[in-house]
């Protein structure tokens, strides 16, 4: 009987050990929909930066993320799934934060989502983003049209 116990329990182990592994390689697979939803997240956190009256809640957050994940359609292969999740989880943050934004910052917030998409995806330079954010503009050119001021046409010298 012991004997028996002890077997039953040994493949029960060797199951478990089974089962976690395969829980764990399901778990890596879906780590860039958690990345996206971080990086999203770290973005409208930002926006009190611009205006203190945006503050966003993680707990609302994450029911915006699950509610995402919930309504993302269904994929045949993993892959695709994962595709699909972080387009969805996207969509939704953009179109929850932009409905809580004036006007004026909902391009802000457009343009940072972007930048910073692209960013992790390796996509652009940071330092060609820094510099088309932060150039230095020498005003020792003239403009030689009415419609640019000097600084403008500085700027694209």
């Amino acid at each position: 009987m012991t004997k028996a116990t002890a077997a039953e329990i040994e493949s029960k182990v060797i199951e478990a050990k089974e089962n976690e592994r395969k829980i764990n390689e399901a778990r890596e697979c879906y780590r860039p929909v958690a990345a996206r939803a971080s990086l999203l997240y770290f973005v409208i956190n930002d926006l009190r930066k611009i205006n203190p009256i945006y503050q966003f809640s993680l707990k609302a957050f994450n029911m915006l993320f699950l509610r995402a994940i919930e309504q993302a359609d269904k994929a045949e292969d993993v892959q695709g799934r994962i595709s699909i999740l972080m387009e969805n989880v996207t969509y939704a943050v953009f179109l929850y934060t932009s409905r809580a934004l004036f006007e004026r910052d909902k391009l802000t917030f457009l343009s940072q989502m972007a930048f910073q998409i692209l960013l992790r995806k390796k996509e652009i330079d940071p330092l060609e983003l820094d510099f088309l954010l932060r150039f230095t503009v020498e005003h020792t050119y003239l403009s030689p049209v009415d419609f640019l001021t000097t600084q403008s046409w500085s700027a694209l010298k």
